[in-house]
C-alpha cells in the first residue's frame, strides 16, 4: 500500500491465485429464509450451528456464524482502492480464451473511498430466463485455468491475471476438466436457445390476442419444454418438461470436476435433438403464416 497506490483514482491488485477446495450444496444455494432471520443447519454430523442468512455481500453468499468461524470463500480474491467514489467503475472477469465471463458494474461494486474485497464466485451468467418463470438454473462453472481481473475507474483500465486450481487432492486432469466445462456449456447453449424461443412465442402470442391459433400453438410450444404451472405444486405435478430433463445433467456435471460419463453425454444428445425439434416445428408454423 504505497503512496503512489493511494494517490491514484484507483488501483487493482493483482489477485492471488485460487484453489478449489471442492464443491459444497452451499455454493449453488440462493438462501432460503429472509435477510436478519435466525437459522440452523448441521454440518457433516455435527452439531447444529447457529446463522444469519446475509445474502450476496460483495459477489459472495455470506451467513454470519453465531458459534461458528468463517468458511474460506468459495471464489477468487479480488482488492481494489479507491482514493475518492468512482462513479464510472466496472469489474470485468476474461476466460483463457478472451471471452468475457462477468461484468459487474458502479450499481454492485463498492465505490467508496478505502480498500475493497469483491469475490468471484467463478460462475458464469446463467441462461436467459422466460419472463415468469423460475430462473433457467444452469450455472456453468469456469474450468481451471488462468484468467484475467480488468478494473475499469474513470477511464483508466487496469488488469492483472491469475490462476484457478483444481483441489490437489482431486485424480482429474485439465482435459477432463475442460470436457466437463465444454458438455456443461453445450447445455446451456440449448437451454439459452430454447428459452429465446419461448420468449420470441410469448410475444407472438400477446401480439395475436388469446384464443387465437397462434396463442394456442405457442402455448402448447412452451408446455412442452417448460412447467406451465404458476405455482410450484402446480409445476411438482406436472409431467417433466424437456429442460427440465436436461438439467439433471447440469447437476450431475455440478457435483464433480471430472470427465462426465458417457450416459451423459447420450442424454445431452438425445434431449438435445428432442428441443431443437420442438424449435423447429415452431418455427415452421410462424413462417407459414
Amino acid at each position: 500500500m504505497a503512496d503512489s497506490v493511494a494517490a491514484k483514482d484507483a488501483h487493482l491488485f493483482k489477485p492471488l491465485d485460487h484453489t478449489r477446495l471442492g464443491i459444497t450444496w452451499w455454493a449453488a444455494y440462493g438462501g432460503g429464509v429472509g435477510g436478519g432471520q435466525k437459522n440452523y443447519f448441521v454440518q457433516n454430523g455435527r452439531h447444529q450451528h447457529t446463522f444469519y442468512e446475509l445474502g450476496v455481500v460483495n459477489g459472495e453468499r455470506k451467513r454470519k456464524f453465531l458459534d461458528a468461524g468463517d468458511a474460506r470463500p468459495r471464489g477468487a480474491i479480488l482488492y481494489y482502492h479507491l482514493s475518492k467514489p468512482v462513479a464510472d467503475l466496472q469489474l470485468e472477469i476474461i476466460d483463457p480464451d478472451g471471452n468475457l465471463v462477468r461484468t459487474y458494474d458502479a450499481k454492485a461494486l463498492p465505490n467508496t473511498p478505502g480498500l475493497h474485497r469483491w469475490i468471484w464466485d467463478m460462475q458464469y451468467p446463467d441462461a436467459v430466463q422466460v419472463p415468469g418463470k423460475p430462473p433457467a438454473g444452469i450455472v456453468v462453472e469456469a474450468r481451471p485455468g488462468t484468467y484475467t481481473a480488468r478494473l475499469r475507474a474513470n477511464g483508466s483500465t487496469q488488469e492483472h491475471t491469475f490462476a484457478l486450481k483444481i483441489n490437489p487432492n482431486e485424480t482429474w486432469t485439465q482435459a477432463d476438466c475442460d470436457a466437463r466445462f465444454a458438455l456443461w456449456w453445450k447445455i446451456r447453449t440449448i437451454t439459452e436457445n430454447a428459452n429465446k424461443a419461448i420468449i420470441e412465442s410469448m410475444e407472438l402470442a400477446k401480439k395475436a390476442g388469446d384464443g387465437s391459433e397462434v396463442a394456442i400453438k405457442a402455448a402448447a410450444f412452451s408446455g412442452k419444454l417448460v412447467p406451465m404451472g404458476a405455482t410450484l405444486s402446480e409445476i411438482a405435478n406436472e409431467p417433466s418438461k424437456l429442460l427440465s430433463k436436461l438439467q439433471t445433467v447440469h447437476w450431475v456435471l455440478f457435483h464433480s470436476e471430472g470427465r462426465p460419463t458417457r450416459s451423459s453425454y447420450a442424454v445431452v444428445e438425445e434431449l438435445g435433438q428432442q428441443i431443437q425439434a420442438e424449435i423447429d416445428a415452431w418455427e415452421a408454423f410462424v413462417e407459414s403464416q
